[in-house]
């Protein structure tokens, strides 16, 4: 701190001691002693406090950063979770959608299909049975042919529902159809 040489700390020790006596000089030595420890620990004080002062400003900065950013990411959450829920709302009207094209009514399933109509089901079998079949030995043996079915969903219908993607929110196989008795 004061750039004191040894041979100038040695002559005002002497001055010191020709001047207040050796009677007083080590009480005075001890009040000199005492009264730089003071200033050593209130500027040690000084110091850690404003350390303190500034760490705690830190921490209110990093703080309100924090704080901004959890603002912004729960906003961009509730901006995606309002997205999911609409496409959800969207999937299960294009359900309900598919679910009403599938439903058939009692009148419907107890009719049958006229003659001379091909259904889905048996124009999707026709091929399927024709692979089933036995290749004839003989030219003049019987061939197998597939016995006609029921009325069936239209393909659109079929293929709507199939292409659908699935779900958490809805699920075409828990709902009730609303023409059941």
């Amino acid at each position: 701190m004061f750039d004191f040489s040894f041979g100038e700390l040695l002559i005002v020790m002497v001055v010191a001691l020709v001047v207040i006596g050796p009677e007083q000089l080590p009480k005075v030595a001890r009040t000199i002693g005492a009264v730089v420890g003071r200033a050593q620990r209130y500027i040690a004080e000084v110091k850690s406090e404003v350390q303190r002062e500034m760490q705690l400003e830190d921490m209110k900065n990093l703080h309100q950063s924090v704080a901004a950013e959890a603002r912004a990411l729960e906003t961009s959450l509730r901006a995606g979770i309002a997205g999911i829920e609409e496409n959800a709302r969207a999937l299960q009207a294009q359900a309900g959608e598919a679910m009403a094209a599938f439903t058939v009514t009692d009148e419907e399933a107890q009719t049958p299909a006229p003659p001379g109509t091909e259904t889905t089901e048996t124009a999707d079998a026709a091929p399927a049975a024709a692979d089933d079949t036995v290749p004839q030995a003989e030219a003049g043996a019987p061939q197998t042919t597939p016995a006609p079915q029921t009325a069936a969903a239209p393909p659109q219908a079929a293929a709507a529902v199939e292409d659908a993607p699935a779900s958490p929110v809805f699920d075409p196989m828990k709902q009730e159809s609303a023409h059941t008795t």
